[in-house]
């Protein structure tokens, strides 16, 4: 299709200025970029905000995001949409696929924030570059005219109104009310109404009556004439109340809303509402609206990073990176059948917090804060008859090397007090389950504990934590810890897999892999430029260097790093927009990349045959070991959790600090006496691992053990 050299655009090119006619060069699109030929764009109030300058908006920018016209060209390799389809745009412009808020689905929550006409180019012009993962496809027949503006007022009332039928109990001919009859409330009606509930309008006046009905309301309630929260009150009340138009007397609404009724925001004045929820009023309402608002991006309700501590109106379960959710008696969910007892746990935990293991190349000038660990003192002392000697950490300013180290008294990679009083109050809460609520366990003893760990000496200061947050009695006195040998210690794994290293090799070198890396460029050359890190290949290959050194200190209310030559520093948005980076790469390695199983079984096949001997060895009475603890890393988490099949219920995450999986072994108190287990992850039983027949979840580990490991590992060409 032929194209022209220029076409016509209209953009503000002042602040508070008009439209101006501009004309533009032709540009062909690029790879995931589409072109479409404006037929039609609809006019919103939001067209003004390049013009009003809220935010700093780079000018000239063509507003219009509610535009629709047929597509006239494709980006490279392009085999989604085709020259000639029907297409258009709305507000939102394309999303990054690796925030949190994209890892769940919700890309309008994009970090990046990208919207036609604000951050690109819009709709008044003959032409628009959109990204493809932006646009829609318009059924053939459907006037530009008419799609336009359904692509904003009909989006908004659309997404966020299903996103509340899928999280209440609403069920057809139940009350939706719409305040509001306009350019939303209108569509709101509609949508409602096509959806098999009873509609109420909602306004001021008798002007909007007729047309309220005509759009599928079956009652009108004038606001002049009639208080709307009484009168829905004499309905039954409303299951949902969506906001149509700005209202100063939003506490009169919620008078109106049934018992666990939503009131939906879609519109808000520019002043603040105030809102009573004091009311004499049998409902209980929920305020849903189309944005979050959160005082930090590192802890909101899909992740902490900043604290051990959930905030309290989070879900205790909520994901936090610097203290898993685990076991604990006021959320511990009792199995299934009630006639059974508890017989075996077995448990993989990861440690708990430390500084950061990764060091940038001048780390001494990144390092703002020094890393203080005279307060957590690492014993290490031989016996019988040794002294009780610990080590302590100096970086003396002398020294030739210091560029290399931060300041302060700790080393890379170690457990921190506080890590080491989060591993106190995990084994205290695993406590008040085993011992407390289930009389399991009733003494920290050698003959029913096995412990295990990795030879990393923070797991051993875990470990003893654990123990010591059980019963406090223990302190000062031994108990032994089991290590393999560290050249092929299974836990960690630290064991030599050529094998496994070719596999992965090869599907780092896939389009899924390089797209994400070269997707994440930008971020990334900032992030080079900054902490100097700028062609060291252990930092450009993946981005867990960064999510070590940015959690460690987050974790520790430590400020991000900052160029102390440049004053050029990683803010929040930076970390958060690593951490849903690593999320994705830890999935796509243990979970969604072609060969990941077989990576993982490689890699992690020896512990899995190990965990299926000490499964093994309870079911045959060949050993009296009530709880085996083994203390390990987030690759020994990950690979357990892939090999379990978490990963199939949903994408993995990168396991936190202090995570656990626990298999508990349950046997019927009469009867045949049959044996049951289940897989508790981070608190809570894993959904396809709730209760099933033991042999089978044995069977199920045992097939992550690859036959002949070791020649595998360590096959040649031939």
């Amino acid at each position: 299709m032929a194209h022209p050299a220029s076409f016509t655009g209209y953009a503000f090119t002042e602040k508070n200025g008009e439209l101006k006619k501009l004309s533009l060069p032709w540009t062909d699109p690029k790879e995931g970029q589409v072109v479409i030929k404006v037929q039609a764009c609809g006019v919103c109030g939001g067209d003004e905000i390049p013009r009003a300058q809220p935010w700093p908006i780079p000018l000239p920018r063509i507003p219009g995001h509610e535009f629709a016209g047929e597509i006239v060209a494709v980006g490279p390799g392009e085999t989604e949409y085709q020259i000639g389809q029907k297409a258009g745009g709305a507000w939102h412009a394309g999303q990054c696929f690796d925030c949190p808020q994209c890892r769940a689905g919700k890309y309008i929550g994009c970090k990046l924030r990208l919207s036609h006409g604000i951050t690109s180019d819009g709709g008044y012009a003959e032409y628009v570059t959109v990204r493809r993962e932006s646009i829609c496809r318009i059924p053939e027949g459907m006037p530009a005219e008419v799609a336009g503006p359904l692509l904003c007022a009909g989006v908004t009332v659309f997404s966020e109104y299903s996103n509340v039928l899928r999280h209440t109990d609403i069920t057809s001919g139940d009350i939706v009310a719409v305040h509001g009859i306009g350019g939303v409330g209108h569509l709101g009606i509609q949508f409602a109404s096509k959806m098999g509930y009873k509609v109420v309008a909602l306004s001021s006046g008798p002007s909007k009556e007729e047309d309220s009905l005509k759009f599928g309301a079956f009652k009108y309630l004038d606001g002049s004439k009639v208080d709307h929260g009484e009168e829905l009150q004499k309905l039954g009340g409303a299951k949902v109340i969506m906001l149509c138009a700005p209202t100063s007397d939003v506490s009169g609404l919620l008078k109106g809303l049934a018992y666990d009724g939503t009131l939906l925001v879609l519109a808000a004045g520019h002043e603040p509402t105030p809102i009573s929820l004091s009311q004499d009023t049998d409902s209980v309402p929920q305020v849903a609206t189309n944005g979050t608002g959160f005082p930090t991006v590192l802890s909101t309700p899909l992740g902490v990073y900043n604290s051990s501590q959930t905030p309290a109106n989070f879900p205790w379960n909520t994901y936090n990176y610097c203290n898993a959710p685990h076991v604990n008696a006021a959320h511990y969910v009792m199995p299934p059948e009630s006639d059974v007892e508890l017989k075996y746990v077995n448990m993989l935990m990861r440690h708990h917090k430390r500084t950061p293991d990764n060091l940038y190349p001048k780390e001494n000038s990144i390092n703002t804060q020094a890393w203080n660990c005279t307060d957590f003192q690492e014993f290490a002392h031989g016996g019988p008859g040794g002294a009780a000697v610990f080590h302590t950490t100096f970086t003396p300013p002398w020294h030739p090397f210091i560029s290399l180290m931060w300041n302060g008294t700790c080393d890379e990679g170690q457990l921190t007090r506080e890590g080491f009083e989060d591993a106190t109050k995990h084994g205290s809460d695993f406590w008040s389950v085993y011992n407390g609520k289930l009389k399991f366990l009733s003494s920290v003893n050698t003959k029913d504990f096995f412990v295990r760990t990795s030879t990393s000496t923070r797991t051993f200061e875990v470990a003893s934590g654990m123990l010591v947050g059980m019963d406090p009695k223990v302190v000062g006195k031994t108990f032994p810890v089991h290590t393999q040998p560290s050249t092929i210690d299974d836990v960690t794994p630290s064991y030599s897999c050529p094998t496994a290293d070719n596999v992965r090799n090869a599907f780092q070198s896939v389009p899924a892999w390089l797209d994400h890396l070269q997707s994440n460029q930008t971020l990334k050359n900032r992030l080079d430029g900054m902490l100097g890190t700028a062609g060291l290949s252990d930092w450009s290959v993946w981005y867990d260097h960064f999510f070590d050194t940015f959690t460690s200190r987050t974790c520790h209310n430590h400020p991000l790093p900052c160029n102390t030559t440049t004053g050029a520093c990683v803010d929040e948005a930076d970390a958060a927009h690593v951490f849903a980076i690593g999320d994705w790469e830890y999935n796509y390695i243990w979970n969604a990349a072609e060969n990941a199983t077989t990576y993982n079984q490689l890699t992690f096949g020896v512990y899995f045959q190990e965990l299926a001997m000490s499964l093994r060895n309870f079911q045959s009475g060949k050993s009296d070991v009530k709880y085996h603890l083994t203390v390990g890393h987030d690759g020994s988490m990950i690979r357990l959790a892939s090999g379990l099949g978490l990963g199939k219920i949903n994408p993995l995450r990168w396991p936190a600090l202090g995570s656990e999986l626990i298999i508990e072994v349950w046997q019927q108190k009469s009867g045949a006496k049959k044996q049951f287990a289940r897989v508790l992850h981070e608190g809570l039983p894993v959904e396809t691992l709730e209760w099933q027949d033991f042999d089978s979840v044995i069977q199920l580990v045992e097939s992550q053990i690859p036959p002949n490991i070791f020649a595998t590992c360590n096959v040649t060409a031939g």
